[in-house]
This record gives C-alpha cells, structure tokens and sequence, in this order.
C-alpha cells in the first residue's frame, strides 16, 4: 500500500519551502507569513497539510514576504 498523501501543486511547493527552512527559522517565518496573510495560525496550517486552498493574494503575499518565488 502506497501511505503517501498526495498534495496539491501549490501545497507541495509551499510544503517544500517551509520543511527545507532551518529549525530556527521556520517559527519566524511562519509567523511573519500568517501575520503578513492576515490569517489565522491554524490556516497556515490548513494550507501546509493541504485541506484549504493558498488563495492567490496570499501566494503573492508569501513570495514578498520569503523574497523568493516560491508559487
């Protein structure tokens, strides 16, 4: 049996970028994109685990804030 879940495009690439981060930068980061998205944390998390859809003002909003073009 194959377990793995398969994700969305945008999940896998906003996934990819945000378990690629530094331990000790992942929590900064994720909390300067929940603050610049204006969403809440569970959102964020929403969108990392692939149940909510990265609307695409906030996929503008990430690559700002990131400085890199990650959608």
């Amino acid at each position: 049996m194959n377990s793995e879940k398969d994700y969305p495009a945008d999940t896998k690439k906003l996934r990819d970028y945000m378990f690629n981060l530094r331990y000790c930068e992942y929590n900064t980061t994720r909390k300067l994109l929940v603050e610049a998205c204006m969403v809440p944390g569970y959102t964020f998390n929403n969108w990392l685990s692939g149940t909510a859809r990265i609307p695409e003002l906030a996929k503008q909003k990430i690559n700002e804030v990131t400085g890199k073009q990650i959608f």
